[in-house]
């Protein structure tokens, strides 16, 4: 029994020392080099590391060279076994709100082991909540939004079924 609870031990501390001392700011940096591939670019940011993520504040974000707004802050959250992007306060600058007049106030995308094939995502803004999924073995994104949700800025791209309004898109 002892050896038990001393390799148990021996085994949480070495996942701790992993997800402690783990390059975050690296991870951030593949992660924007991965989003430069798509043509989104985020600038001006500030990056500070914490024993357990990165926290990115006061991001520009641009597309295809276009710049589309701001983002107050960025957190990632990096443990071995579950992955946490939470983005709060996206505010798009005037041209795109006259486009596409909305706001998102969060959004939260998590990767978790325990579903390889699912990446999980919860948006809350302007135009209500929307919970979805990218489905990697697919390719593909839904998102789907409540009943109470202020759809009809963005109601062009969206399709309806017997479950409500939803977005669906090929990656």
């Amino acid at each position: 029994m002892q050896m038990v609870k001393k390799g148990l031990i021996i085994f949480l501390s070495v996942i701790v020392a992993l997800v402690v001392f783990a390059p975050k700011k690296s991870l951030y940096y593949l992660l924007e080099s991965e989003l430069q591939k798509n043509g989104v670019v985020l600038s001006d940011e500030n990056i500070s590391e914490n024993p357990i993520g990165v926290t990115i504040s006061n991001a520009k974000v641009y597309v295809e060279n276009t710049y589309i707004g701001d983002i107050q802050e960025i957190s990632l959250l990096t443990l071995l076994f579950y992955n946490d992007v939470t983005l709060t306060n996206f505010i798009p600058t005037q041209s795109i709100k006259r486009m596409l007049p909305i706001s998102v106030d969060s959004a939260k995308i998590n990767y978790a082991i325990w579903d390889p094939l699912k990446v999980s995502i919860f948006i809350q803004g302007s135009m209500g909540i929307a919970q979805g999924e990218i489905d990697i073995t697919e390719q593909k994104i839904i998102l789907r939004f409540n009943k109470d949700a202020n759809i009809a800025p963005i109601r062009g791209y969206l399709k309806k079924d017997q479950n409500g309004w939803y977005y669906e898109q090929n990656l």
